[in-house]
């Protein structure tokens, strides 16, 4: 098929005992920007993806950054982005950033502040967080993404919510870049 669109299909057979394992480390070795497969019978697209991710995880370094397309009968196909990218931020991710920056950019002694600054800021203190309350962490996530689950859960960086626009925010529909 992806001949008949111009491209140029070159197949390779690995013997391997694990085909994700063998999967990443030629994508790895060929210097792959993409893989292709059909979805497996035995498994879900979203699990091929976490194996393909716990392979690519194994690796040595350096590593390559790769998407994975899962394709499956009916013709849908599926992207995950195996290796470290950027998350999918739902709009109102996007819009509590913004008024968390606004409102910090009201102190002049930080003038120069940029939106990225607020996400550094916010995962370095979580992170440092983490490695200090593990239990806690997880326990605190494991609320709010039970909550979050709910129908009527109000959302973060809902300007309506309350003067500071922060509520906690159900997930956005679940993307596959962040798997």
């Amino acid at each position: 098929m992806a001949e008949s669109f111009g491209k140029k299909v070159s197949l390779l057979v690995v013997p391997a005992g694990d085909v994700f394992a063998a999967l990443a480390q030629g994508a790895n070795s060929l210097e792959m920007d993409t893989v292709v497969s059909g979805v497996s019978t035995s498994m879900t697209a979203e699990d091929q993806a976490f194996r393909m991710g716990q392979a690519w995880e194994a690796l040595p370094e350096p590593k390559r950054q790769f998407n994975y397309y899962v394709i499956a009968q009916s013709g849908e196909t599926k992207v995950f982005y195996i290796g470290p990218h950027a998350p999918a931020l739902s709009p109102d991710d996007v819009q509590l950033v913004h008024r968390l920056w606004l409102n910090m950019r009201r102190d002049p002694s930080v003038a120069d502040l940029h939106h990225s600054d607020i996400i550094t800021y916010a995962l370095t203190r979580l992170a440092g967080q983490y490695a200090r309350e593990k239990v806690e962490i997880l326990r605190d996530l494991r609320s709010y993404r039970a909550a979050a689950a709910m129908p009527d859960s109000p959302r973060l960086g809902n300007p309506d919510a309350d003067d500071t626009g922060i509520r906690p925010s159900p997930p956005a529909i679940r993307q596959t870049r962040d798997q």
